[in-house]
């Protein structure tokens, strides 16, 4: 499954890469989330393979860190990338005289630049807090990686600290995004609507001037 997932992700990436018609901003964030899928399962999988297959259950406490960085960035990535896929459909199909103008390739690279920024920062900065925490003698995770939850549950300090920060992220990374896409194809679904009731309008119209 590891290696059919990361195989399916290098294709579409070598595609949109190679392949002159298919450099477009749709593809290009097409692009972004499948290096983001390669990123995230390889940074669980390989791990949790060699776990079931070897019975060593064990991981380094940078192995930790690293597992829960990147499944942070790349889980805060992906909301914000496909913020940017929706919002590119409105555009295209909603103001599609202006399309080329407003999605233009300096605007696709700044969106996703941002997208890998902020992703990161955020990821950082949970893990700046977790390394923080006073942890108990008990070092068992209970989970088949490294996520933020199993390891909080580990310290037997105060994270309230912690737990605000959640939920300001889950706000801006988690909700901001989603209101986004909803808005987005909510106008899309309208647009359509509006365009098919149009022609019928109109012919109306044209029958009763003739």
């Amino acid at each position: 499954m590891y290696i059919l997932t990361v195989c399916a992700n290098v294709l579409i990436t070598a595609l949109v890469c190679l392949v002159p018609r298919l450099h477009t901003p749709m593809y290009f964030f097409l692009c972004n989330l499948s290096v983001q899928d390669i990123v995230y399962v390889t940074a669980i999988l390989p791990k949790f393979l060699a776990i079931t297959t070897t019975g060593d259950n064990s991981i380094s406490f940078l192995g930790c860190f690293i597992q829960l960085y990147l499944h942070i960035s790349c889980v805060s990535g992906e909301a914000l990338l496909l913020a940017s896929m929706a919002y590119d459909r409105y555009v295209a199909i909603c103001i599609p005289m202006r399309y080329s103008l407003i999605m233009k390739k300096s605007v696709c690279v700044l969106l996703a630049s941002v997208t890998w920024l902020i992703s990161s920062i955020n990821s950082f900065m949970y893990c700046w807090l977790v390394s923080n925490l006073f942890f108990c003698d008990r070092h068992e995770i209970n989970h088949f990686f490294c996520e933020l939850k199993a390891i909080l549950g580990l310290s037997c300090g105060d994270f309230q600290n912690i737990k605000i920060v959640m939920i300001a992220t889950c706000v801006i990374i988690g909700l901001l995004p989603f209101g986004l896409i909803l808005i987005s194809y909510g106008n899309i679904i309208s647009s359509e609507g509006v365009d098919k009731y149009k022609p019928s309008h109109w012919l109306k119209c044209g029958n009763s001037a003739n």
